[in-house]
């Protein structure tokens, strides 16, 4: 787009400086008042073209926001799902004594590891994270996503056997 200003501007100039020669004081007038009107119709495309622009900007920040927004769904719907799998083990279990102690260990640490995923996530979505750009945002949201995937999947492996009850 600025070329195309660059090369508008050039050919007006040239234009106006081949034609400066003409001694008709009439025609002189008019190429001056051309002048005038191609400068301020240069000076407006360029108003237009930053318009457009910041526009497009505000369009790729909207539009990475709701995609965004769909993935916090997602992590949000995983997050619900590790609770209910962790309380279903939790309500149904009938082990005893150290085997249960296991169990709770381990559900222990994979509600922990979501919630600290969780948490990180939080941390990414908000504007100047550690001053990343999108791409390393979203390459470190996916990152922390399947990790939480993970974890949940390991909470569904738990609660399988009490699914049914």
């Amino acid at each position: 787009m600025k070329k195309l200003i660059f090369i508008i501007f050039i050919s007006l100039s040239i234009n106006a400086f081949s034609q400066l020669a003409v001694t008709d004081p009439t025609a002189n007038v008019t190429l001056k008042s051309q002048l005038v009107t191609a400068t301020q119709q240069l000076s407006q495309l360029e108003r237009n073209y930053q318009i457009i622009k910041e526009g497009h900007e505000k369009y790729q920040k909207v539009n990475s926001l709701v995609s965004t927004v769909s993935n916090i769904e997602e992590i949000i719907r995983l997050q619900r799902e590790g609770i209910r799998n962790i309380s279903l083990v939790m309500r149904h279990t009938n082990l005893k004594g150290n085997s249960k102690v296991r169990l709770v260990q381990i559900l222990k640490r994979l509600s922990h590891a979501i919630i600290t995923k969780t948490e990180n996530i939080s941390k990414i979505v908000k504007t100047g994270f550690f001053s990343m750009n999108d791409k390393e945002r979203i390459d470190m949201f996916q990152k922390e996503r399947n990790a939480i995937y993970t974890l949940v999947v390991k909470t569904r492996g738990y609660a399988n056997p009490y699914k049914n009850r």
